[in-house]
Order: C-alpha cells, then structure tokens, then sequence
C-alpha cells in the first residue's frame, strides 16, 4: 500500500459539522453545548478504555505464526 486514507463521511457526519459550526459561532443556541462523534468507533470520546486485550490477543495469534514460520526458514535453509 503507497497510499491510503480513511475518510469518514455521509449525512450524519454533514449534519454534526453544521451543529458544530452552530455551536462555535452562536453558543447556547442549541439544547446541548458538546458533540461527541461516536459514529466513527471511538471508544475513548466516551470514556470507555480502548480494547487493547482483544487486539492484543489476535496480534500474539498472528506473531506465533509468523514467528513459526520464520522458524521453519532458518532451520530448512
């Protein structure tokens, strides 16, 4: 991959970008002071930890292979 970008976007995300600008320019001016984007699977704008055992656990899956694999080239070599 050279190149690569994630762009989250859709109705949901214009509509949060106008309340946002909302919010800047005229504040006070909606029932709410704060835009939390959760749409785009942030945890942490929640509060809530990261999921680092799960995508550790997967990751040390992957690495043994790898690491057998390696194996495998240095001893047949």
């Amino acid at each position: 991959v050279l190149k690569c970008e994630y762009a989250v976007c859709g109705e949901i995300v214009n509509i949060t970008q106008r309340l946002q600008q909302e919010l800047q320019e005229n504040p006070g001016s909606l029932s709410f002071d704060e835009i939390l984007h959760c749409n785009i699977g942030n945890p942490q704008s929640l509060s809530q930890q990261p999921i680092t055992f799960s995508r550790e656990s997967e990751l040390s899956r992957y690495l043994i292979k790898f690491l057998e694999e390696q194996l495998v080239l240095i001893v047949t070599v």
